[in-house]
């Protein structure tokens, strides 16, 4: 069986984030911006400048607006499964921005 380093750094980030979660740990989603188009449609940009490797976890996307329905995210970002399941269940949009 292979699996790709991509896949890897999403299993193992998720997993982090669950673990510290159930640890009472506040996970800091600063790097989070709200912006609204001049369409009415809202999105979310998720700003990762200071990642090394920018990941969209389910965390992240569960806790933005029910009325986002675009998603803003730098180039080569990581969207773990859990992330896109919540794309895929909210009908969200992902835009990848250079």
């Amino acid at each position: 069986m292979e699996i790709s380093l991509q896949k890897i750094i999403e299993i193992v980030t998720e997993e982090v984030i669950k673990e510290l979660i159930k640890k009472g740990i506040k996970i800091d989603e600063s790097f989070i911006r709200k912006t609204e188009n001049n369409n009415n449609n809202k999105s979310f940009e998720i700003d990762m400048r200071r990642f090394k490797t920018p990941i969209v976890t389910e965390n992240i996307l569960g806790s933005i607006d029910k009325n986002i329905n675009k998603i803003i995210v730098p180039a080569k970002t990581i969207i773990t499964p859990g992330a896109r399941h919540i794309v895929k269940k909210n009908k969200l949009t992902i835009i990848y921005k250079s």
